[in-house]
């Protein structure tokens, strides 16, 4: 038997309130997030695939790699694109830090938050009259 524990922490539901809070004071940040996000796992792909392709070649090269002329332009491609991926990761971590930093400012309203939740939740134990059900 597993049993699972699905409770909010208070640190859990400070970084929920935070998105929230974000998303409703800054919406073009957080979209900027989300976009972020999406471009990263594209470029991924894209290397992963880059890689994967490149295996396959070499897996499948008979003979002196050296003579497979279709191998080396790929290898070349793979070098070219590789490189443009990482300069535009580069600024995405720019990017994340840069929204990462602004979402800070909205930290004290998220633990607030997340402070009187708990603190709410807690009543029960002084009367059960504050008893509640979300």
């Amino acid at each position: 038997v597993t049993l699972i524990n699905f409770t909010v922490t208070q640190d859990g539901l400070e970084e929920q309130l935070l998105e929230t809070t974000v998303a409703q004071e800054l919406p073009e940040l957080a979209e900027k997030k989300g976009q972020l996000v999406l471009e990263n796992v594209a470029m991924n792909r894209q290397l992963f695939d880059i890689e994967s392709q490149i295996l396959q070649l070499l897996s499948n090269a008979e003979g002196s790699i050296l003579d497979n002329t279709e191998l080396i332009d790929t290898l070349a491609d793979a070098k070219v694109k590789s490189d443009e991926i990482n300069g535009k990761m580069e600024e995405a971590k720019l990017v994340t830090k840069e929204i990462h930093e602004t979402s800070e400012t909205y930290r004290p309203v998220a633990f607030r938050g997340s402070l009187l939740y708990f603190s709410i939740a807690d009543l029960s134990s002084v009367d059960p009259m504050y008893q509640y059900a979300l």
